[in-house]
């Protein structure tokens, strides 16, 4: 799916993939967006930190698998590789192994991979092939196009989305729609105040056209 922006398709898998009181894991220091986007979805209350090795910034795996194997594990874990704000780059053997321990709890892994072309010397970014990880990439970085807010995501395919309980269904039809919905209702409670008549007149046709329910009361 292509978005807007990472930064938009990171609020798109968060308002498809959880809910506000499922737990959602970043690791310290965290991509500040990351936790904007869970303050504005609701679920900000729901966020686990979790710490890095103090001598190589890297997750702490170990810290992970305890909370996963806890009796109210994670519903989701976020990384970002390499690191924003750190520039740190974990190797293949920690992503698969970070991918296998939330697949074993059935917990989403989303790695934000928008500084994949950031890496240096002999090192290699790595991607994660698993039915419970989605992938963040952005064009804005690796191309050197800031101002063009391009970004896309990579999901898998159905077995894992019948585990979520999203049944018959594609998960990039679940993100437009939601997608659609939450920026509905942003629209149009932009179109508030003095604008009572746009309402009337937008609001069906957004509905109509987007097979939304937007209500004009908020």
């Amino acid at each position: 799916m292509v978005t807007n922006g990472a930064n938009q398709a990171f609020v798109n898998i968060m308002l498809t993939l959880v809910d506000s009181s499922d737990k959602v894991v970043l690791f310290t220091p965290y991509y500040f967006n990351h936790l904007m986007a869970l303050q504005m979805t609701g679920g900000a209350d729901s966020v686990l930190l979790g710490p890095c090795h103090s001598d190589n910034q890297h997750p702490d795996l170990g810290w992970l698998q305890q909370q996963l194997a806890g009796p109210d594990p994670p519903k989701m874990v976020v990384i970002v590789n390499p690191c924003n704000p750190t520039g740190v780059l974990l190797s293949a053997s920690e992503l698969e192994s970070a991918a296998s321990m939330c697949a074993a709890a059935g917990a989403w892994l989303i790695l934000d991979n928008t500084y994949e072309d950031f890496v240096y010397n002999d090192s290699k970014h790595h991607c994660v092939c698993k039915d419970n990880v989605v992938h963040v990439f952005s064009f804005s970085k690796a191309y050197g196009m800031m101002g063009w807010r391009v970004g896309y995501i990579a999901y898998p395919g159905q077995e894992m989305l019948r585990q979520a309980g999203l049944t018959d269904c594609r998960l990039g039809d679940e993100m437009r729609k939601v997608m659609l919905e939450y920026h509905c209702v942003g629209f149009v409670h932009h179109l508030g105040g003095g604008h009572s008549g746009a309402v009337t007149v937008c609001l069906p046709v957004l509905n109509d056209v987007l097979e939304v329910g937007c209500s004009s009361e908020w």
